[in-house]
């Protein structure tokens, strides 16, 4: 289950979106509605949850502040909360559960790009309190200091990173080149645009974005629904686009 680009704490209202915390809430408890819907129908007992950046909105520009409808200190606590809630009702259905976390660049103290450290993060914070409230049968793989991860799932060694300093074109290349390892999928956010692209039989997953579409992507003409992607592994391989109202 791949949860990227919550930005909670926004607040958007357009013509085709509308959105704040409440409404994220019922967003992500439709997601893991449907994610369980799903994996009972192709009866999956292991279930790998990926918490890929940008969940919270955070203070990196001003439009950030003022769409905002919590401080950051309000995002860290309550998206914790809920993400651990939701994560923590889904255990009587999976023999095992594995959360693996990495953070976005929405989450950096300062607004300066070029000026930032990756590890001065606020979703460090977020995902600190989320480990706390997962019980100790729940496995929590965390990318420590840096913005990408690298974990087995099953017979498949995942990359996992935000996005934010990877291209498609090139991510591959230079996810073999840093970590010396042949990737079987990558999987990134960012964009908030879902896409899945074989390479040489390298899958490159591209998550959607709780949010929705915002005044900035509308600027871009950029109108996509929200969503997240369930991947099922098996026989076949099998992608859901996690739609949600």
């Amino acid at each position: 289950l791949m949860l990227s680009d919550w930005h909670y704490g926004a607040v958007v209202d357009t013509q085709y979106n509308y959105y704040d915390t409440a409404v994220c809430v019922e967003r992500a408890t439709q997601v893991f509605d449907k994610c369980l819907r799903h994996c009972t129908e192709h009866h999956v007992d292991k279930l790998f949850i990926e918490l890929n950046g940008d969940m919270i909105h955070g203070l990196i520009n001003v439009s950030n502040r003022v769409q905002a409808e919590e401080d950051v200190a309000e995002q860290i606590m309550n998206v914790a909360h809920i993400i651990s809630t939701l994560i923590n009702d889904m255990k009587p259905f999976f023999k095992e559960i594995t959360v693996v976390s990495t953070f976005g660049n929405h989450g950096r103290l300062t607004p300066e790009k070029t000026a930032a450290l990756v590890k001065e993060n606020f979703e460090r914070l977020t995902n600190g309190f989320i480990r706390l409230r997962l019980g100790d049968d729940i496995k929590f793989i965390e990318a420590q200091s840096e913005d990408f991860v690298m974990y087995d799932c099953g017979d498949k060694k995942i990359y996992l990173a935000h996005g934010q300093y990877d291209k498609l074109s090139s991510v591959i290349g230079d996810c073999v080149a840093m970590t010396k390892i042949v990737p079987d999928e990558v999987h990134l956010g960012h964009t908030h645009s879902y896409k899945d692209i074989n390479e040489s039989n390298i899958m490159t997953v591209v998550g959607g974005s709780l949010m929705g579409a915002d005044d900035y992507a509308l600027t871009l003409r950029k109108n996509t629904k929200p969503h997240q992607n369930l991947i099922i592994y098996g026989e076949d391989r099998c992608v859901y686009q996690l739609v949600v109202d």
